[in-house]
Formats: structure tokens, C-alpha cells, sequence
């Protein structure tokens, strides 16, 4: 893809936008010029990167000058860690894109870098060359072993590269942004080994050494995805074996992660097969290679091409895995889905037992209800008759108690005249005596009775209605040792 040239202050000004979270406040890069060797005997080209902390350091590196030019100059750009800035400041990095007159498409890779808060921030992946002058540039991802003691060993990451050719001098010089030390150490035995090496060889050599650990990478997933596999192939769908797979919500949860994996690593992959083709059509049309390298061009485009195979049957097998991770995931979706209904159906079963169980219970309370105002009719018919039974024993207690007194000796009558003849049962002559008090007696005690029963009634009738109209005590009232105690 090519880029279209942008005037200088549009380049400061999205450098300008973005250059708090992307470069550092101190530089910390790595500088290598590589010349063409000599032909003087025992002259030795120093091919090893070495520290630059200075910009007057860095501005000595780029204008240097001399009989003999670099053939080749690299700058390293290492970053803070993965997600964090770039270890160089806003000012040297404007000084070496303005002394290089790098074009401005290199900032839309730049602008992949800086500080994230997850690996699907600012994403950008693929090649971009400029047609009007011999300039190239793109980021490549890769996978690398983080070390960390995570559930997935794996780490996405990326590395982007600068090259810029000159025809007239034959001088090409290179940025690489991400440069970790196993890209710096792989660069000095690749360069200590070739010094006329054709840019094309170092291309093919560090898109090999990046694309190394993407085989293992996908065994890691293959394994876990065959995993979930053997779940859905071999779990009981009926019932949960005591010695079987446990499928659970867990299980849905693992295959969206790593669907999520393979879904970055398939794009990451698919960018790595456009960089591989985008580079060999670049060098095929442009004469890089000096003819006494090491590696001819074609060597390097046959390299290249085994790159591009590699990374396409990557994609393939990506693709295969995605779509055996979406039956996988519509399998265990469908056995929890089935379980679920199983269980729902136990739970109807359950309620309608305990339904017709509270029905039962229902019917026996009815039961006992009957049973029981049957029993209160009978118990209050019978506490009238005994009230009543109450009430004659009480009107008559005083007779007894008159006829208790006149039959002892307390009382006794004197005969006026002794009469003789046959005997008889005749009234005594002091009879009236015990009418005549008797029945006071009784009448004041059937007042009394009447009076109290009167008053038992009318003081259960008072507070009947006092319940009624007397309003549903609060909380407060009800319970007053919860209300809070005040000093």
C-alpha cells in the first residue's frame, strides 16, 4: 500500500498528538553502521550495535561522512515493556525523520506503539512502500513466551521496520521499533557473517526469526481446544457420571477466550502472509543484492516464498480450528442446554408433588376445622346446660342452707298442748318461718347471678369494640426494646 507524501508540519503535528503516550522523557537506542569491507588487508568492519543515549551522539551517527560510507545503517528502538513507550524522546525521533526525510505513512506504524491498556488497542499490522522514492516499511506480529506464570504462556506482540534505499549510493538505512535483544543478537552474527548481505536477505532473515514460535503457539491452542473436544464428545448428556467430564457454564467461558485467541492470532497470521508476498513482489521489481553476497537474491526470495508457505498454512490450520471450535462450542451449548431442561422438568415434577402435598395437608386442615366446630358447638351447648344447672344450684343454695339450720339443733319448737290420737304429717307451726326467708334468699341470689352475668357480657362487648377501632400498633410500640435508648 502506498502513502502519500504530507508536508513537515502535518508530520510534528501527529507526532505532537500522540507523543505523550508514545515516546519516552530519556532515549536508550542501539546505533550499528555497517560498512563495505575494505580492500586493504586487515581491515576489519565493525559490525556490532552499540548504546546511544545522546542526541549529539545520535546526529554525529546520522551525518557521519568519510571516505568510506556505511553501507548500511540500523537503528534500534526497544520499548519500555510491552505495552509501554518507546525508549526514545519526541525530539530525537523528530530529528532522525527529518534528517532521513522519512515519509509520513511510517507514523500511522509508529502509532501502534505507546502505552495500552489491552492488545486490541490501536492496532496496526501490514506493509506500506512509497512509489516516488525507494522506501519501505511495516509491522509484523509475532508470539513470544512471556515467562510469566499465567494460564496462557503466550504473548501477542510486535515489531515494525523502516528501510529506506538509495540508488545512487547503494546505502540503505533501517529502523526497527520493538527491537528485542534476541532481534539485536540475531542481527549481529546475521551482518558479523555477511557484511555485503542485500537488504532483501535481512528481510527474509528477521520475518524467519519472528515467525519461528507461531508452530508452537498453535499446538498450545490445538491442545486446548482438544480438550474442550473430547468434553463434548464424551460427556453424558442424560446425567453427570460420577467418573466423567464435568460440563459447566466455566467450559462456554474457556472456548470464548480462546476464540478470542485464535481470532488474533488469524489476523496477526493473515497480516504476516500480505508482509511475506508485499516483499518478495517489492524485491522482485527492485536489484538490491550485491553479487558477492552470501545469499543471491533468489536464495532470498526462495526463503521468503517458504515464509509465505509457512504462514499460510498457519492461517489454514487457524481456520480449521476456528471452525471446529464453533461445532465444539454449539455441542457443549446444547448439552447444557438439554441438562438444563432435564432439571427444569425434576423441578416441575418436585413442585407438583409438593403441591399435591399442600393440597392434602389443605384437606386435612379442613377436616380437622370441621372436627374441631363441631367440637365447639357441642362444648358451648354443653357449657349452657351446665350454666344453667349452675344457675338453679345457685337460686336453691339458700334453701338448703335455711333447711341445713332448721334441721339441727340450733332451732327447736315447744309443743303448747300435748295431744293424743294417731299420728300425721302436718306443716310445723314455725313452717312459714322458712318460707319466708328462704325465698328472699333466693330471689337476692338470682339478682346477683343475673347482675354479674350482665356485666360479665357488657364488659366483653366494650372491649370488642374497643379492638376495632383502635389502629394497628407500630413497630415502635410493639416492640419497644428495639427502639434505641436515649441519655
Amino acid at each position: 500500500m502506498e502513502y502519500a507524501s504530507d508536508g513537515a508540519h502535518d508530520v510534528r503535528d501527529r507526532l505532537g498528538a500522540i507523543e505523550s503516550i508514545l515516546f519516552s522523557n530519556v532515549s536508550d537506542i542501539y546505533v550499528n553502521d555497517v560498512r563495505a569491507p575494505s580492500t586493504e588487508p586487515g581491515d576489519q568492519s565493525c559490525v556490532c550495535f552499540r548504546n546511544v543515549k545522546d542526541l549529539e551522539d545520535v546526529l554525529e551517527f546520522i551525518d557521519q561522512d568519510g571516505e568510506r560510507p556505511p553501507a548500511m545503517e540500523i537503528i534500534l528502538i526497544p520499548q519500555e515493556y510491552s505495552w509501554g513507550r518507546l525508549k526514545i524522546t519526541s525530539l530525537m525521533f523528530s530529528e532522525i525523520m527529518r534528517r532521513w526525510r522519512i515519509g509520513p505513512g511510517f507514523l500511522d506504524i509508529v502509532g501502534a506503539y505507546g502505552l495500552k491498556t489491552n492488545e486490541d488497542e490501536r492496532n496496526f499490522y501490514g506493509w506500506r512502500e512509497s512509489g516516488a522514492r525507494h522506501e519501505l516499511c511495516y509491522n509484523v506480529p509475532h508470539v513470544k513466551r512471556h515467562g510469566r506464570d499465567l494460564r496462557d504462556p503466550w504473548s501477542l506482540r510486535q515489531t515494525a521496520f523502516y528501510h529506506q534505499h538509495s540508488q545512487n549510493t547503494e546505502a540503505s538505512r533501517w529502523i526497527v521499533l520493538n527491537a528485542s535483544p534476541r532481534t539485536r543478537a540475531t542481527l549481529d552474527r546475521f551482518l558479523a557473517s555477511d557484511t555485503r548481505c542485500c537488504s532483501l536477505a535481512v528481510h527474509t532473515q528477521l520475518l524467519t526469526m519472528l515467525g519461528s514460535n507461531w508452530t508452537p503457539c498453535i499446538e498450545d491452542l490445538t491442545i486446548a481446544l482438544l480438550e474442550q473436544d473430547n468434553k463434548a464428545s464424551y460427556s453424558s448428556i442424560d446425567k453427570l457420571r460420577d467418573h466423567g467430564f464435568t460440563v459447566t457454564y466455566h467450559d462456554l467461558q474457556e472456548l470464548h477466550m480462546l476464540q478470542a485467541k485464535i481470532d488474533r492470532a488469524s489476523v496477526a497470521i493473515d497480516a504476516c502472509v500480505q508482509i511475506g508476498r508485499s516483499c518478495s513482489q517489492h524485491f522482485e521489481r527492485v536489484e538490491e543484492c550485491p553479487t558477492a553476497s552470501q545469499m543471491p537474491g533468489q536464495s532470498c526470495l526462495d526463503v521468503l516464498g517458504v515464509y509465505v508457505s509457512d504462514m499460510a498454512r498457519h492461517s489454514q490450520t487457524l481456520r480449521r480450528l476456528d471452525r471446529r471450535l464453533k461445532g465444539v462450542l454449539d455441542l457443549i451449548s446444547k448439552i447444557l442446554m438439554f441438562r438444563n431442561e432435564v432439571l427444569l422438568q425434576n423441578f416441575n415434577r418436585h413442585s407438583g408433588d409438593t403441591l399435591d402435598a399442600l393440597l392434602a395437608i389443605n384437606q386435612q386442615s379442613r377436616i380437622h376445622q370441621a372436627t374441631l366446630t363441631q367440637l365447639f358447638a357441642t362444648v358451648q351447648a354443653d357449657s349452657v346446660l351446665l350454666k344453667i344447672l349452675s344457675i338453679v344450684a345457685t337460686v336453691y343454695l339458700p334453701a338448703s342452707l335455711i333447711a341445713t339450720v332448721f334441721s339441727s339443733n340450733l332451732i327447736q319448737s315447744a309443743a303448747v298442748a300435748a295431744t293424743q290420737g294417731p299420728q300425721r304429717l302436718v306443716l310445723s307451726p314455725q313452717f312459714w318461718t322458712y318460707v319466708a326467708t328462704s325465698l328472699p334468699l333466693m330471689g337476692l341470689t338470682l339478682a346477683c347471678t343475673l347482675y354479674l352475668d350482665r356485666r360479665s357480657h357488657r364488659r366483653a362487648s366494650l372491649a370488642k369494640v374497643a379492638a376495632d377501632e383502635s389502629p394497628v400498633p407500630q413497630a415502635s410500640t410493639a416492640y419497644p426494646s428495639m427502639q434505641p435508648s436515649h441519655p
